[in-house]
Formats: structure tokens, C-alpha cells, sequence
């Protein structure tokens, strides 16, 4: 066996481990977790909504606000809740990694919770709020307008 066909099979398994160490990784960790940068834009985008109307964030000196996620179907209580802030104020924002989520559901969704974090109560009376307390929301679904991308 010659030096170049030596380097294409150690390549090959290389690749072919990596391959199964990956796919591993992947099976036993929790694959509804959104990516890495789908999640970023999501706290910018909300972080900036709420800013951008006057609000003061709380958690600016303290080290900003942390977005976990972990699966809300070990406990029976959380199982329809996509999202939650312990309390008013926190800068921990739990979300839940056993929804299905796409960008507009995870921004949607970071976006009234972090209105939590800046002391913002539900609006069971004004529907088209982000602060509605149900999801889909009834005017806009899931298609909340702080959320749209914009190129320039």
C-alpha cells in the first residue's frame, strides 16, 4: 500500500468516526434545541423590542439574560408552556426543548418572556399584545412583526 492510498483510508475512517461520534451525540442530545444563532437573533430581536420602547433592561450590568432549555415534559405541570421566567425580573429564561420550534415560534415566544424579565404582566384583554398570555396568538398567530428580518 503506497503513502497516498494510506492517507485516503486513515481520512476515510476519520471522517467515518466522526461521522458516528456525531450522529451519537446527536441521538441521545436533545435535537428540538434550536441553533446556536437561531437563539441569539431571537434574544437580540427581543431584547431590542422592549429597548427600543423606553424599557430599561435589568439584566445589563448583572451579565445579560440566559436563555436555557431543557425538556418541560418531566413535569407534568409545564408540558403545554413553551416558556417561562421564574420570576419578574430574572435573568433566566427557561424554554422548552420538547416543542417544535421554528423562528417565529422561538423569537415569539423569547420575546413576551423577556417582556417578563422587564417587569411586563399578560394582557388577557388586548389580543394583539405580545404580552397575550396564549399562543398562537388569536390576531397575529405566530407571525409576530418584531420578529421579521430585515435586510438593508
Amino acid at each position: 500500500m503506497n503513502k497516498t492510498t494510506r492517507t485516503l483510508i486513515t481520512a476515510t475512517l476519520a471522517l467515518a468516526t466522526a461521522t458516528i461520534v456525531a450522529l451519537g451525540v446527536t441521538g441521545t442530545a436533545n435535537a428540538q434545541v434550536p441553533q446556536y444563532q437561531n437563539r441569539a437573533d431571537a434574544k437580540r430581536f427581543a431584547i431590542n423590542y422592549w429597548t427600543g420602547r423606553g424599557e430599561r433592561n435589568p439584566c445589563t450590568p448583572v451579565g445579560g439574560i440566559h436563555v436555557h432549555f431543557y425538556r418541560f415534559s418531566r413535569d407534568p405541570s409545564l408540558r403545554n408552556v413553551f416558556g417561562y421566567v421564574p420570576n419578574f425580573g430574572s435573568c433566566d429564561l427557561y424554554m422548552n426543548s420538547d416543542a417544535r420550534w421554528n423562528w417565529y415560534k422561538l423569537c415569539t415566544i423569547t420575546t413576551h418572556e423577556v417582556g417578563h424579565i422587564f417587569f411586563h404582566h399578560h394582557t388577557p384583554g388586548q389580543s394583539a399584545s405580545i404580552m397575550y398570555p396564549t399562543f398562537p396568538n388569536p390576531v397575529w398567530g405566530w407571525h409576530f412583526s418584531g420578529c421579521n428580518y430585515t435586510y438593508e
